[in-house]
């Protein structure tokens, strides 16, 4: 996971490795299986190693090791000084370094010869008990990970062999290791190892099962091995493997040979990160687990030996145990008595008010703790010692004041109401004082200093977002929005210019919408409230601190997000949301796992050895499966459900075919008024409804309860017909019988196209009786335009205007931070259909609970009505649901590579269809097991809905439209500064001349099938530029180093950026007058007229760019995803980093 994204594929190098195997497991279902090949398939082997940190301290430890330690000055530029530390070798005083003791005391013989890291290294577990000759150097070498695979390291393993003649304890045979007291005992060794991951994935477990077969053995294990808290390497792989490029390959040294032992020292996060490198110099075929002991626990055996089970744990399990609250003596109760009076700083800065208004200092989180804990302190002596007027700098805009911000807008906006309130951080800058505050720092023995955990806050760690989202509690946070006219219904939004000083927050994309997490500012008072809401004994943990944090965000933004802290590569702190972000993330490319059978088409199988398809639906689900189940026809702002609706698409449950929410879920439409109130009338009786038509045949026939008929008077047209010997009554049933046989002969159903049945409607309080169903759909659209006619003279009641501040999101809004809206019907208060808040009279600096209830409640109307429709129009899920509880487990044979939050496309033929199109799998944990020569993989996974393209961009039928500060600046074009000197091209590139070049030199670095374009590109600066030079800083650029830029915050994954396939260039201007036109500036490249030219010429620019300025970026716009399929093409079996690029054909 190279950010905070969930979903994000493999790195293509992990997708190769997947290929490869997949085609050499279907080798031989058409062709002839290669002698490699077999021996791949049937004579592989997996390994597992394991070494300790363990140094033996002895008499020249301390010349040795160069500790440091703290000395609590800093020098003139502000760094933290320190100072040697010596390490007490004799703590006993005996007048023998303590190590050396402790050697003698099981019984190694010359434990000079052990001291340091040697007891270590001559008791490797791997090929039993072996001593490691460690590398002079590595197959992988400077701080980019350049691997080199046919490298000669010079790291070689002394192993046992033979067995012992001599009865001493320490030897180097196979048999005999501890003595031959009790026989010959074979050497101690590694039985099995099994990697767990929990949390989901954040901390990974580890459990291993050693033997030992005497008492020797056992304490040299319990030396070396035992140790809580102390660092173990274990690393596991294949012995031989089919590498990306298609060679047979073999696995030879690893990190235990060529880094472990290093004299130079390696500090434990870049160990971390050494592993990660390793995985890709053996093509994923290697593994490794850095940690430390956890726990352990063993077992003597009737036989003599002894069964060791070794509990390891990731080091960034102290993340569960860091107290964010521990106690530090900050400040004294007095100072801090001297230093506020009445909840103002002894400054008396106007600004710097702390006490809650009418409570006193008391009732402030910010003071209550100042003086128990360095983070509750940190807050404390920002406010008093930061003046928040000062907002020019990046780092001074990760701080912001309300009532100063509100000061600057001449106080046009109400004063908040409670002043503790007043301070925010960026949530960027609280990880950052975390790490600083909290964070345990470790020196390895070389003295390499680095922070045990490390925390993520750089701007690429992004969440999902929702038009128009806001902070509901700006009690919890505040961000700076972005608003839009959703609804096209004219509504305007103030966009207060007070949040106008708020880093951005809301990107906008094209139809992406995305937020920035680390620009969502934090309330101090709010960190303080969590800080002190410790267990009993004040503690609090680092992990659950931010657990709350989280929380309390995402619901202060309508839920609109689901953020979460995990932890990265073992030692990052991350904040990761758990919604998908649609359209973020492209169609997922990479190599789908076979996980069934052969795939005929490709000619490859799988390496899947099992699977397992469960669903999980629990009770917080039973409502959006439930309105899920009606296949989008349901209207209800109370669930999104969205996600379930794609499951069920093209069916419908007979028996709940729609759900409308109990209130609040929006009018029927007309149609659908008149329809019921058809549906549900009586039918008139068949026999009435055909004498009414035969003209009222017969007279005075009335039917009766029982559904019969009387006669109540007989007339003449009956007494004719007596002749036929039958009585009146005979005579009436058998005409009436006649009677309905031709009324229904002659009557067609309304869906035949006639009226049916006819019915006495009630409608409204009204009664319609005997009428058809076309004249009742008459009869009833004249009665509600006759109503709708009354509505528009019919005004809103205070009341009825007050209920819709839980419901209606825009009304919320425009009272928030001023605006106008319109309504249906003129309000009763001002006899006007327009409702206008002004500046002075909005609610969101009042912070009051009500209005706070009301925005959530409205808010998440808004989010279900808006996704409802667009899944209805576009038939593509929201994902704002989550994971989804459908479970796919699979077991593989051993890889490694494959990442928590990774998507993980499979060939899916042996589901139904639809599930391809209603889910996409996240893996969730990935467990390891290496036991009797084999290792094995264990992926589990969530579901998510797939919402790569959904069209959020449709719910926003208007561009931005607000009134305040942040619509965007135009700027004149003035053109180009009048010279007589003459247009120059520098090539400013790593490696260039850094000197004049000519026009037909700079074409050439481009792709031969853009280099006309960008001879238009450079003649036009020749022209119509004299004077100006441009500095050429970018043309072309490697995978290799895109892949690098991006772990440093770029955009562009490795084939996403056209200068992968020399399509773009990045330069400087200065213009005649010496001014430097920059990257991060829009206004002279516009200015100047450059853009203009060059966006007439067909290139983009990137100080359009949505989300960031690239000013000094101009591109040819082509399919980067053509462009990939073609240089995968032209460098096939060539590892991707290496790829040739610069004349790839882009169609």
């Amino acid at each position: 996971m190279k950010g905070n994204l969930l979903g994000e594929q493999f790195d293509p190098r992990v997708s190769q490795q997947i290929n490869i195997r997949q085609q050499t497991h279907g080798s031989g279902f058409s062709n002839t299986r290669s002698a490699e090949q077999i021996n791949y398939l049937n004579n592989r082997n997996a390994w597992l190693k394991m070494a300790s940190s363990v140094y033996i301290i002895g008499d020249k430890t301390n010349e040795e090791l160069n500790l440091q330690q703290r000395t609590g000055k800093k020098d003139a530029a502000g760094n933290e000084l320190t100072e040697k530390y010596n390490v007490n070798t004799d703590v006993d005083g005996d007048k023998e370094a303590d190590g050396l003791t402790r050697l003698k005391n099981i019984g190694i013989p010359n434990p000079e010869n052990f001291v340091g890291n040697l007891l270590a290294q001559q008791t490797v577990l791997f090929n039993t008990l072996s001593t490691v000759n460690p590398s002079e150097g590595s197959k992988v070498t400077g701080k980019d990970g350049v691997y080199n695979r046919d490298a000669t390291t010079s790291g070689t393993y002394d192993f046992r062999s033979g067995v012992t003649k001599n009865s001493g304890l320490w030897n180097n045979n196979s048999y005999g290791l501890g003595g031959t007291d009790f026989g010959l005992s074979p050497a101690p060794g590694l039985i099995d190892a099994s990697i767990e991951c929990i949390n989901r994935g954040s901390i990974r477990k580890c459990s291993i099962t050693l033997k030992a077969y005497n008492k020797f053995q056992f304490e040299l294990l319990e030396l070396v091995y035992m140790r809580l808290g102390y660092s173990v390497m274990l690393e596991w792989g294949w012995d031989k493997y089919i590498a990306n490029d298609g060679s047979y390959q073999q696995v030879e040294n690893t990190i235990i040979e060529d880094k472990w032992f290093s004299q130079s020292g390696v500090t434990q996060i870049e160990m971390v990160n050494q592993i990660k490198l390793y995985r890709n110099l053996y093509d994923f075929n290697y593994d490794a687990f850095f940690g430390k002991v956890k726990n352990f626990e063993w077992t003597f055996n009737a036989d003599g030996t002894y069964d060791i089970k070794l509990d390891l744990i990731t080091i960034g399990d102290v993340i569960e145990s860091l107290n964010v609250t521990a106690p530090a003596a900050m400040i004294t109760e007095a100072a801090l008595e001297a230093e506020t009076e009445d909840g103002w700083f002894s400054n008396g800065d106007v600004f710097n008010k702390l006490a809650v208004s009418g409570e006193g200092i008391e009732g402030n989180n910010i003071i209550a703790g100042a003086g128990s804990n360095r983070m509750s302190y940190q807050l404390y002596a920002e406010i008093r010692d930061r003046n928040f007027a000062n907002n020019e700098t990046p780092e001074q805009r990760k701080f912001y004041s309300w009532e100063t911000a509100r000061a600057a807008t001449s106080n046009r906006y109400p004063a908040i109401d409670k002043s503790n309130f007043n301070y925010f951080m960026t949530f960027g800058k609280l990880l950052e004082f975390l790490e600083q505050n909290t964070t345990p720092t470790v020196v390895s023995t070389s003295g390499n200093i680095r922070k045990q955990i490390e925390f993520d806050s750089a701007d690429y760690n992004i969440m999902s977002a929702f038009p128009n989202m806001v902070s509901l509690d700006p009690r919890v946070c505040l961000i700076k929005p972005l608003f839009f006219d959703t609804e096209g219904d004219g509504t305007i939004i103030n966009t207060p210019q007070y949040l106008a000083r708020l880093n951005d927050c809301v990107v906008k994309n094209g139809d992406i919408l995305f937020a920035r997490i680390m620009n969502i500012y934090l309330n101090f008072e709010h960190i303080a409230k969590v800080l002190n809401s410790g267990n009993k004994n004040g503690e609090l943990n680092t992990f659950k601190f931010l657990e709350t944090i989280c929380k309390d965000i995402n619901a202060a933004l309508g839920n609109v997000c689901n953020l979460e802290p995990i932890l990265k590569d073992d030692y990052i702190v991350t904040i990761i949301d758990q919604n998908p972000i649609p359209g973020l993330i492209p169609e997922d490319k990479s190599t789908p796992l076979e996980v069934f059978g052969y795939n005929v088409e490709k000619d490859t199988s799988n390496f899947v050895t099992d699977i397992k398809f469960t669903s999980k639906i629990t009770p917080q689900y039973a409502t959006q499966i439930s309105i899920g189940a009606t296949g989008g026809n349901s209207k209800t702002k109370n669930t999104d459900s969205t996600a379930f609706s794609k499951w069920n698409n093209g069916l419908l449950d007979r028996f709940a075919a729609q759900i409308i929410d109990s209130e609040g879920g929006g009018p029927p439409t007309n149609e659908e008024q008149l329809q019921k109130a058809w549906d549900e009338a009586e039918e008139v009786n068949a026999f009435v409804e055909w004498n009414n038509k035969k003209n009222n045949f017969f007279k005075g026939v009335i039917l009766g309860d029982d559904g019969k008929f009387d006669i109540k008077e007989v007339g003449s047209k009956i007494w004719s017909i007596i002749t036929l010997k039958k009585s009146p009554l005979e005579v009436l049933t058998s005409v009436a019988a006649d009677g309905v046989k031709e009324y229904t002969s002659e009557s067609k159903s309304i869906e035949e196209g006639g009226d049916g049945p006819a019915k006495n409607v009630k409608f409204l309080g009204e009664s319609f009786g005997n009428v058809e169903y076309q004249e009742w759909i008459e009869i009833g659209k004249r009665k509600l335009k006759a109503i709708e006619e009354a509505k528009k003279n019919k005004k809103i009641s205070n009341d009825d205007y007050k209920a819709m501040f839980g419901s209606n999101y825009n009304l919320w809004l425009i009272r928030a931070f001023g605006g106008k809206t319109t309504f249906n019907a003129k309000l009763a208060t001002s006899n006007n259909s327009v409702k206008t808040i002004n500046d002075f009279s909005t609610l969101y600096t009042k912070m009051e609970d009500d209005f706070i209830g009301q925005g959530k409640s409205a808010y998440k109307a808004y989010q279900n009505t808006t996704t409802e429709m667009l899944m209805k129009k576009f038939a593509k899920p929201s994902g704002k649901i989550g994971f989804i509880p459908v479970d796919l487990s699979l077991s593989l044979e051993g890889m490694s590579g494959m990442l928590i939050y990774n998507s993980l496309p499979i060939r899916q033929n042996f589901l139904p269809p639809q599930y391809d199109k209603a889910l996409k799998f996240i893996i969730t944990k990935v467990d390891h097991k290496i036991s009797d020569n084999n290792w094995t993989t264990s992926l589990g996974t969530l579901a998510t809905s797939p919402v790569e393209s959904f069209p959020l961009g449709e719910a926003i039928t208007a561009n931005f439209k607000s009134e305040g500060t942040f619509s965007e600046t135009t700027y004149d074009v003035a053109g180009p500064v009048p010279s007589d000197q003459a247009f120059r091209i520098i090539d400013n590139r790593s490696g260039a001349s850094k000197s004049n070049v000519s026009i037909d030199y700079i074409v050439s670095q481009f792709n031969e099938n853009l280099q006309p374009k960008f001879r238009e590109l450079f003649e036009m600066l020749n022209t119509k530029y004299p004077g100006y030079t441009a500095k050429v800083n970018s043309i072309g650029r490697t995978f290799e180093k895109s892949a690098y830029l991006q772990t440093q915050g770029a955009n562009a994954a490795p084939g996403g950026s056209r200068h992968n396939y020399y399509g773009a260039v990045d330069f400087n201007i200065k213009d005649p007058n010496g001014k430097t036109f920059r990257k991060k500036e829009r206004e002279p490249w516009i200015a100047s007229g450059i853009v203009k030219e060059a966006v007439a010429l067909g290139f983009a620019w990137g100080g359009n760019f949505s989300g960031y300025v690239d000013s000094v970026h101009f591109a040819i716009q082509f399919r980067t995803k053509t462009a990939y399929k073609n240089a995968q093409a032209d460098n096939a079996g060539k590892n991707v980093a290496k790829w040739e690029t610069k004349n790839t054909k882009l169609t």
